[in-house]
C-alpha cells in the first residue's frame, strides 16, 4: 500500500517545499543581519538537517523492528509534524525589521544575477 502512494507523495514534495521551506529560506537574511550570521545560520541548518537524516536512517531500522513498517511510518510522521511546528515558537518580530523593498522586481532580479556567488550556487543547486 505504501509503495502505491509513493508517486503521489513524490509529486507533492515540491509543493510542500514551496509552502514550508521557501518562506523560511526567504526569512534567513532578516533573521541573520551580517554575512557571518547568515553563514552560521545556514551552517546550523545544514548540520541539523544531516543529523535529522542520520537519525531517521538509523532510527527507522530500530522502529521497524519494534513497531513494524506502518508503526515506523506513523511515528516518524508524528515526530516530523512536531518538529515542523517548532519554528512557531520563534518570535520573528524580535529578530526581523520589516522594511519595504526599494528595488522593483526587474531591477532586483538583475542585481541578484550580477552576484557571482549566487550564480555559482544556482548552477550547483539546479544541477544537483
Amino acid at each position: 500500500m505504501l509503495l502505491g502512494q509513493l508517486p503521489t507523495l513524490k509529486g507533492e514534495e515540491p509543493i510542500l517545499f514551496t509552502v514550508y521551506v521557501a518562506p523560511y529560506l526567504a526569512l534567513m537574511p532578516e533573521l541573520a543581519r551580517t554575512a557571518r550570521d547568515r553563514l552560521d545560520l545556514a551552517t546550523l541548518r545544514a548540520v541539523f538537517s544531516l543529523l535529522g537524516v542520520a537519525a531517521a536512517l538509523v532510527g527507522s531500522g530500530q522502529l521497524i523492528r519494534l513497531l513494524d513498517l506502518r508503526g515506523m511510518v506513523w511515528s516518524m510522521a508524528v515526530a516530523g509534524l512536531v518538529l515542523m511546528y517548532l519554528p512557531l515558537l520563534v518570535r520573528e518580530k524580535d529578530y526581523a525589521e520589516a522594511k519595504p523593498a526599494s528595488l522593483g522586481l526587474r531591477k532586483a532580479v538583475a542585481t541578484t544575477f550580477r552576484n557571482r556567488a549566487f550564480r555559482i550556487y544556482l548552477a550547483g543547486n539546479t544541477t544537483f
